[in-house]
């Protein structure tokens, strides 16, 4: 596969910056947009082989966010990985029946988040 390519898309900083130099420093190529509709653009433009998106965001929230990417026939098989801290998210995962969605909760733990990634990509 050479380099994952991940798309995180999430409105905090913090969040971001913590991601990007944990998954760099993992060698995956990352990419990261602070709004959901730069998130579409994004991952319409690189073509990631995983998403990781935050629920609560300005513009368009997660859930637009992956709504619009699953209808596009170039992202909808993309994994996608929501970030969050609603406590009830996996009652709405259960709603959504796409076992290509699964979710990280916030606060979180950088080795869950990496088991979980490996475990949507596939990987090792």
């Amino acid at each position: 596969m050479g380099l994952a390519k991940i798309l995180i898309i999430d409105d905090t900083k913090s969040i971001l910056d913590v991601l990007k130099d944990f998954f760099e420093f993992e060698d995956f190529e990352v990419y990261v947009e602070t709004n959901g509709q730069k998130g579409i653009e994004s991952a319409l433009e690189n073509l990631p082989h995983l998403i990781l998106c935050d629920l609560m965001m300005p513009i368009k929230n997660g859930y637009e966010v992956y709504e619009e990417l699953k209808a596009n026939q170039i992202t909808k098989d993309i994994p996608f990985l929501f970030l969050t801290a609603d406590v009830n998210i996996q009652t709405k995962m259960n709603d959504l029946g796409d076992n290509s969605v699964d979710y990280i909760l916030k606060p979180f733990n950088l080795s869950k988040v990496m088991e979980t990634v490996k475990r949507n990509l596939a990987i090792d």
